[in-house]
């Protein structure tokens, strides 16, 4: 699970650890992944967490710690799921600031589904890769155009690699999140 040190990942390793799957949590090394550590642990004491502090971007080694990570489990679920948003235009945003949100919310998918894509394929192993976007990919975004951008061409690739995929059993997954506000009907 990449970003499950916080907000959707974190919410997303809990789920897969009620259900008794064991997680490998990719995160920023930060407060927030070894506080969600912990409570996955003391929550779920029959279940495996690992923890890989990285940060996804531009020069980062990240694909190292993870695979030294998982070198000897074999690992069939992927959650891409990191993902931060550059908010503002363009032309006045930093430059290295928006290389790390497409490392960080493109180019690291690719990175990371090849890796574990490749070993489902060569052992013969049933998976799923899964994907979460948003919707901002389909609605203008001017002050947000390359955290859309990203997004977009995340639904785009998983659409794409399910096609020849899922010949070998390995299914791809793409999922939008966007903000859902449930209003109390008033009689």
């Amino acid at each position: 699970m990449t970003g499950g040190g916080s907000g959707i990942g974190a919410a997303l390793c809990f789920k897969l650890a009620s259900q008794g799957f064991n997680v490998v949590i990719v995160s920023l090394d930060d407060d927030y992944l070894a506080g969600t550590v912990e409570q996955l642990k003391k929550s779920y004491p029959d279940v495996e967490f690992r923890s890989v502090g990285c940060l996804f971007s531009p020069g980062q080694d990240y694909m190292k710690k993870i695979i030294k990570a998982t070198e000897d489990i074999d690992v069939q679920l992927v959650f891409n799921n990191a993902g931060f948003i550059v908010t503002g235009f363009l032309d006045q945003a930093p430059l290295g600031k928006l290389l790390a949100n497409v490392e960080c919310n493109a180019t690291a998918t690719v990175s990371i589904t090849h890796h574990f894509v490749s070993q489902l394929v060569s052992k013969k192993l049933k998976g799923c890769i899964v994907f979460t976007s948003s919707v901002a990919g389909f609605i203008p975004t001017p002050f947000a155009a390359m955290y859309a951008s990203t997004k977009v061409r995340s639904l785009q690739y998983e659409s794409l690699c399910e096609i020849y995929f899922s010949l070998f059993i390995v299914y791809f997954v793409g999922i939008c999140i966007s903000v859902c506000v449930l209003l109390k009907h008033r009689s």
